[in-house]
């Protein structure tokens, strides 16, 4: 079961930001994630076990000015998974998150107008010199979900170029 959607926020400080906002990026990023897995896990149970696979954000592990919403819902996932891979591991339910850097998709034009201006902006932050690219998420996710992770629960995985090493 992978766990990714995301709902992103308008910038804004805790004081300024509408409870409508801070609700609707928790609603998404938190409370979908835990409808999912509620429901996932007894056909877990019954199939014998499974793995969540819950993308959080390096915003869950560092901060990062005007996203409060975002980053504290994505802390929450990372906690979310733990609580996950302690309370069914007994069912041989695995649950890992990852982490991803900045990927180059669509969601990093919501602030920038063009990829080119989000890579001058982005690339310098990350030690590897590129961008994320979605493949090298689905190939963390394609591992986490294999057999080659059979002793890896409740830990992140951060695929995000060094960019939380800075």
């Amino acid at each position: 079961m992978v766990n990714a959607a995301a709902a992103s926020e308008p910038l804004h400080t805790v004081a300024n930001m509408p409870l409508e906002t801070w609700q609707e990026v928790i609603d998404v990023n938190l409370t979908g994630m835990f409808l999912v897995s509620k429901h996932a896990i007894p056909h877990m149970q019954a199939a014998g076990g499974g793995q969540f696979i819950n993308i959080s954000s390096t915003f869950g592990h560092i901060a990062w000015p005007q996203r409060p919403a975002y980053m504290a819902t994505k802390g929450a996932v990372r906690q979310l998974t733990r609580s996950i891979a302690l309370d069914f591991a007994p069912d041989n339910i695995r649950a890992n998150s990852i982490l991803p850097g900045a990927i180059e998709t669509n969601r990093l034009l919501a602030r920038t107008p063009t990829m080119e201006k989000v890579r001058e902006k982005m690339v310098p932050l990350h030690p590897i010199g590129r961008l994320g690219q979605p493949e090298d998420i689905a190939n963390a996710a394609a591992f986490l979900a294999s057999d080659q992770s059979s002793f890896m629960t409740g830990s992140d995985v951060f695929v995000d170029g060094g960019f939380t090493a800075i």
